[in-house]
C-alpha cells in the first residue's frame, strides 16, 4: 500500500469481482476504493471511449487464453482529466493450473505520454521548418557522424540523402579546410555556441562549393542530442568577392604603371 502503483486482485472475468484494490486508486483517479469496487463493471465505465474496445479485447484474451494483459490506455478521472495508465495483469494459478485470481497493477504514465507527444510535435515542427529550407540543416553526433540531413542537400550539393546520413562530417570537405573545421568542432563540443566557419564541400559533380555554417551544441537536449548546423552556399558571393579583388588589383597595377611612365617620360 506504500507503492506508487495501484495493485488489484480480482476474480477472473470481464465483470470480475474485485477482491482487493490498493488505496492509491484515489490518488490516481480520484475515486475511493469503495466506489471502484461496489460495481464490478465500474472500471469499464471509466475507460476513455477511444480505448474501450481495445482494452476489452485485451482483457478478453486474458480470460480466454491466459495471455498476460499489457495495455496503455486512458481512464477518466473524477475531475474529468484523461489519465494515461499502463496496466499489467496475469492469472495466479493453483497447482493444477486453474486460475485462482487475476493480479494486476496500474501505473500512471501520463507524464511520459505527454513528453512523447511533445517530442513528436517538436520533431514535426522541426521537419516542417527544414524540409523546405534553402539552407542545409544537419544534426551531427558527438563523433562527427551526420544523423540528419535536410532535403536541401540534393539541390545544393547534388547528393541523395542516403549518401549523406551516416557518413562522417569531413568526408566531402576540402582537405585544406579539414583541420580548421575539426578544431572548431572540438571547441563546439565544450561550448553551447554558436560558432561559425567557412569551408569548401565537394559537389556530387566534383566541383567545390564554398559554404558558410553556424553550429550550435544541443547534445544536452534529449529531444535533439546532437549539434545542429545551418549551412549556406556562398559560392556566388565568394566568386564575386574574388572578382572584385582581382579588379582592384588590376586597377592598382595599371595605376602604378601609368605613374611609372609619367616619371620616366
Amino acid at each position: 500500500e506504500h507503492l506508487p502503483t495501484v495493485t488489484y486482485i480480482a476474480v477472473p472475468g470481464v465483470g470480475e469481482e474485485v477482491l482487493y484494490l490498493s488505496p492509491q486508486i484515489e490518488r490516481l483517479l480520484g475515486y475511493t476504493v469503495a466506489e471502484w469496487t461496489a460495481d464490478p463493471t465500474f472500471w469499464i465505465t471509466r475507460l476513455h471511449p477511444d480505448d474501450l474496445a481495445r482494452v476489452l479485447e485485451a482483457s478478453a484474451q486474458l480470460d480466454t487464453t491466459g495471455k498476460q494483459l499489457h495495455v496503455e490506455c486512458r481512464y477518466i478521472a473524477r475531475d474529468g482529466r484523461a489519465v494515461w495508465v499502463q496496466e499489467e495483469a496475469l492469472f495466479v494459478r493453483d497447482a493444477a493450473g486453474k486460475p485462482l485470481y487475476t493480479l494486476g497493477i496500474m501505473l500512471d504514465i501520463t507524464a511520459r505520454v505527454q513528453a512523447e507527444e511533445a517530442l513528436r510535435h517538436s520533431e514535426a515542427r522541426f521537419r516542417a521548418l527544414t524540409e523546405h529550407a534553402v539552407d542545409l540543416v544537419t544534426i551531427i553526433d558527438v563523433d562527427g557522424t551526420i544523423r540528419y540531413a535536410s532535403p536541401a542537400y540534393r539541390h545544393v550539393l547534388g547528393h541523395p540523402l542516403d549518401e549523406v546520413v551516416g557518413r562522417r562530417l569531413f568526408t566531402t570537405m576540402h582537405p585544406d579546410d579539414v583541420d580548421a573545421v575539426q578544431e572548431l568542432f572540438t571547441a563546439l563540443l565544450h561550448s553551447d555556441g554558436p560558432l561559425s566557419a567557412e569551408f569548401r564541400l565537394r559537389h556530387r559533380d566534383g566541383s567545390w562549393r564554398y559554404m558558410e555554417t553556424t553550429a550550435v551544441n544541443h547534445l544536452a537536449n534529449p529531444a535533439i542530442g546532437g549539434i545542429i548546423a545551418t549551412t549556406r552556399d556562398i559560392t556566388t558571393r565568394r566568386q564575386a568577392e574574388e572578382r572584385l579583388r582581382f579588379q582592384a588589383h588590376l586597377l592598382d597595377s595599371v595605376g602604378q604603371a601609368v605613374i611609372a611612365t609619367d616619371v620616366l617620360g
